[in-house]
């Protein structure tokens, strides 16, 4: 009986980091690597875009194909992009449905596989990613899975 009483409390404490981890994944990239692959790419090609000059992304790099999806939902084209150049980044206050607001932007030559290419300034390109790619319902139930990993482990207590 005592080894039941340890396995259900192993579980417990196992189940409990789990729901920890996954409420912290920012602070632990190998999380989203593992239960958000497509995340994790394009948050690399966009910290890779934001820290360098003029980065140059085209198809097949790491993070292309995720970052030209969310792209594609503001231009009406229905080529496929073929590179993606940085020009600019930066802040800018623009007006929204909820006020006024400061959002960094990305100008962007997006070229296709035509040979045409379109300059767009992009804005909020982070929020759209975590929106697109972070909308598993792993990551908004991590509380209930916290607190059923906390029941386990009372329930091992008193078997």
């Amino acid at each position: 009986m005592r080894w039941l009483k340890v396995i259900v409390g192993l579980i417990g404490i196992g189940i409990t980091l789990c729901a920890w981890l996954i409420s912290h994944h920012e602070r632990f990239p190998f999380v989203d690597r593992v239960l958000a692959p497509e995340y994790s790419m394009a948050m690399t090609a966009l910290n890779r875009m934001h820290q360098k000059g003029n980065v140059m992304l085209k198809s097949g790099e790491v993070g292309f194909t995720e970052i030209s999806e969310i792209l594609k939902e503001d231009i009406q084209r229905s080529e496929p992009i073929a590179q993606i150049k940085k020009v600019n980044a930066g802040q800018a206050v623009i007006e929204t449905a909820s006020g006024i607001e400061s959002q960094h932007f990305f100008d962007l030559e997006l070229s296709f596989g035509n040979g045409s290419a379109l300059n767009k300034r992009f804005y909020a390109v982070q929020a759209r990613i975590q929106k697109t790619y972070l909308d598993s319902p792993l990551f908004r139930w991590d509380g209930y899975i916290f607190g059923t990993g906390i029941l386990i482990i009372i329930v091992a207590v008193f078997l």
